[in-house]
């Protein structure tokens, strides 16, 4: 198995600016290691436009804390994941950065 570090949940514990409610994603490798991600996600399920925010390393979803009540107030869904930090894979370096981007619904609107 691989040894997964993770940052104990009570270091995000009073952040300003961040009231968002954790949520998870758990992932079960090949040889049995348990992958845990952290995402955002506010704003109406069905909403007509969802806004994507990727960050980039070494970021993570912080980044978006006062972008994601505005576009929540503006009728939108939000999912903000934080992607895993750099981490080792088969001797090398895997390193994921992304951007933001806004989907449209089916309506096209």
């Amino acid at each position: 198995m691989v040894e997964v570090l993770r940052t104990p949940d009570e270091c995000f514990d009073g952040l300003p600016d961040y009231d968002f409610a954790p949520h998870h994603t758990e992932v079960t490798a090949d040889d049995g290691t348990v992958l845990r991600f952290h995402h955002i996600d506010e704003g109406p399920r069905d909403a007509h436009e969802i806004v994507l925010c990727m960050h980039g390393e070494p970021s993570w979803a912080y980044l978006y804390r006062k972008m994601i009540p505005v576009f929540v107030a503006a009728g939108r869904r939000v999912i903000a994941p934080d992607l895993p930090g750099p981490i080792k894979l088969l001797g090398g370096l895997l390193v994921l950065a992304g951007t933001a981007l806004v989907t449209r619904g089916a309506s096209g609107r």
